[in-house]
């Protein structure tokens, strides 16, 4: 890379290659320490992995597709970032802290921890669900853990 910027440290790169569909899909995350307000300076370091990245042709490909997310605890108080979530709105991920997308191959998000969690938590909701009943039919098959471990190491 000839970037001035190409030895900057990312705090997570994970990519993803999905066989069926020929893709590989990027994930840029930069994490901030509970006490960072996320603001413009913040959202600027993120754009520039972007910039980065896309300034090396070896990393734009037709099935290459990157998702780079800002994740803090908090915005700080000049609203930027929540203006910049309110110009993408028409992207349909408002809702996900979307602030950037060229609608082909890149998105650039900023999440707060408390998103992030209850994202997490209601996607995996239906799972816990299904945990607790096999659970409870179980508990209900035994009279106790002990029988339980018994009958299996039995068949």
């Amino acid at each position: 890379m000839d970037s001035p910027d190409k030895n900057t440290e990312m705090d997570l790169f994970l990519c993803r290659t999905s066989i069926e569909n020929d893709k590989i899909h990027n994930l840029v995350i930069e994490l901030k320490r509970p006490t960072v307000l996320l603001g413009e300076k913040e959202v600027s370091q993120i754009k520039k992995y972007q910039r980065t990245i896309f300034s090396d042709d070896r990393f734009n490909g037709d099935n290459t597709y990157w998702d780079f997310i800002l994740v803090g605890n908090r915005f700080n108080t000049s609203k930027f970032i929540e203006g910049e979530i309110d110009t993408n709105k028409g992207h349909g991920e408002k809702d996900k802290g979307l602030i950037f997308s060229n609608n082909q191959n890149c998105k650039i998000y900023v999440r707060r921890w408390s998103d992030v969690f209850a994202d997490i938590e209601c996607r995996h909701q239906f799972l816990q669900d299904q945990l607790n009943t096999k659970r409870d039919l179980l508990a209900a098959e035994y009279i106790s853990a002990d029988e339980a471990v018994e009958r299996a190491n039995k068949k």
